[in-house]
């Protein structure tokens, strides 16, 4: 899929082009009325486009609490109670959940941001999401395994971002504006130096170890770094080549210098995540993305329909012979019966055989709408579930069937004066996935619970994240990529 992405600076906007895994046309717009222009000029010649919005902000602001045990709805209120105590004035705002605290973030100067979402909006431009450079530095930090981590990098047209991450998580993060002709590698000497004696001062210094200071720089500056930024027991650098980070995430293009901003890009476009964004700002691309989902599954419910269809002609035609059988062998009792009594009009025992016919085709076969309609009724107020496939098959023995069907065919027996059951399978993700894989479990689980109560049996095949005992889910290299899929198996009795 094709997706516009765009950086926004205090002063300089960006944007490109991220398609099939690779970003393009990179093109500069100052962060003003005119540069708008010019991005609307630029969004009229991308035919149905949509945007991804990435800020680097000097008003970005943090703030940790640690919140009582609650769940579910109410968990969800004091977190929009809080965001609202905190940043009442932006609605650029979020609450991401670590180990039991809770970070609160916001962009706290919405003018530099809002007035390019209203553009879009006006547009008829889809945002699918607005996050940070600070918030995507956390695909970096999981990477690096390390408790006190603290990651440096500079955006063109920004600056220095400075972010402090405790046990992988975020804690704060600092921009230092570096501005035309400064000597970046002074800068960054000096704004370390001011962030080091700032973590002594809330004692996020490690006791034993060293703070582990990530540097993304070009190798211009980095053996003026190297001389300037000292090793000591409590402090330890290590630098890294901006373009050969990049190359790691899958970038492929020319990097310049020091900036790191084509590493978050190729992130952003990789795995769009909201941080920012309202429901308001996103309005345009849900109801696009509802449309797409309805097509698609009504695309899936035709697709089911042909080949329920296929099986009931399957099982017609079986029934069809079944019949034939049964009326021969009827006029030949007839023929023996008639050589010894007179004729005597319609036969009993063949309008018999025709009724419980019609009575086998309507009432030991289910429908498919019964299906359908029992999974669109659990799918109603759960938006962000995106059924891929669905399957089912009749059978008499439902606890041997523990995997979607490879084929449809009739089961040997299932014509027989038997209990039948019908075994549905429903295979989907949650999308869009903002990386919380025990979210999308919740999400998974209550679709199962909805399901649950309109009388089908569920079971769990397979899930976003496995919570085996034996698996281990975390410190895995790439887990952010990985696609929150799950497999239900469902059991219906049918009639015997």
């Amino acid at each position: 899929m094709t997706r516009t992405l765009l950086f926004i600076g205090d002063r300089n906007c960006q944007a490109c082009v991220w398609k099939s895994g690779q970003i393009s046309g990179r093109i500069n717009f100052p962060n003003s009325e005119e540069g708008r222009k010019a991005f609307a000029r630029y969004l009229s010649g991308v035919p149905s486009p949509e945007v991804s919005l990435l800020a680097d902000l000097v008003e970005e602001d943090y703030r940790i609490e640690t919140l009582p045990p609650l769940k579910g709805r109410d968990r969800r209120l004091l977190e929009e109670r809080k965001l609202e105590q905190f940043y009442r004035y932006t609605p650029l705002r979020n609450a991401s959940r670590q180990k039991g605290q809770v970070l609160f973030s916001a962009l706290t100067s919405p003018g530099l941001v809002v007035p390019w979402i209203d553009l879009m909006s006006g547009m008829g431009v889809a945002v699918s999401c607005v996050t940070s450079v600070a918030m995507l530095s956390e695909r970096l930090a999981l990477n690096l395994k390390t408790s006190h981590l603290l990651l440096l990098s500079i955006q063109e047209g920004t600056g220095l971002r400075q972010s402090f991450f405790l046990e992988g998580n975020l804690h704060f993060s600092r921009l230092a504006l570096i501005h035309p002709g400064e000597d970046v590698a002074e800068v960054i000497r000096v704004e370390s130096g001011r962030i080091y004696k700032y973590l002594h001062t809330l004692s996020l210094i490690p006791e034993k170890g060293a703070l582990q200071v990530f540097v993304l720089c070009g190798e211009g500056i980095r053996k003026e770094l190297e001389q300037g930024l000292e090793n000591t027991d409590s402090i330890h650098h290590v630098f890294f080549d901006v373009a050969d980070a990049a190359r790691m995430l899958g970038y492929h293009g020319k990097t310049e210098g020091n900036d790191a901003l084509p590493l978050f890009f190729q992130i952003l476009g990789s795995s769009p995540e909201n941080r920012y964004g309202s429901y308001e700002h996103r309005r345009i691309h849900a109801l696009k993305r509802l449309q797409r989902n309805a097509i698609g599954l009504s695309a899936a419910f035709v697709f089911a329909g042909l080949i329920w269809g296929a099986v009931d002609v399957s099982i017609g035609m079986k029934l069809h012979l079944e019949a034939g059988l049964i009326s021969a062998r009827t006029d030949s009792m007839l023929l023996k019966y008639r050589k010894m009594m007179p004729a005597q009009g319609s036969s009993p025992q063949r309008m018999k055989a025709a009724v419980t016919l019609v009575e086998g085709l309507s009432a030991r076969f289910f429908p498919p709408e019964a299906v359908l309609s029992q999974i669109s009724g659990a799918l109603g107020s759960l938006d962000e579930i995106r059924i891929d496939r669905i399957a089912w098959m009749m059978t008499v023995n439902p606890g041997e069937i523990r995997q979607p069907p490879s084929e449809i065919r009739a089961e040997q027996g299932i014509y027989a004066e038997k209990s039948l059951s019908r075994v549905i399978f429903v295979e989907g993700e949650i999308a869009p996935f903002d990386g919380d894989f025990r979210l999308a479990n919740e999400k998974v689980d209550h679709f199962v619970s909805l399901l649950g109560k309109q009388g089908m049996e569920v079971g769990k095949i397979r899930m976003p994240l496995d919570l085996d005992p034996a698996e281990s889910f975390t410190g895995k290299a790439g887990e952010a990529d990985r696609k929150p899929d799950f497999l239900l198996r469902m059991v219906a009795k049918g009639k015997s």
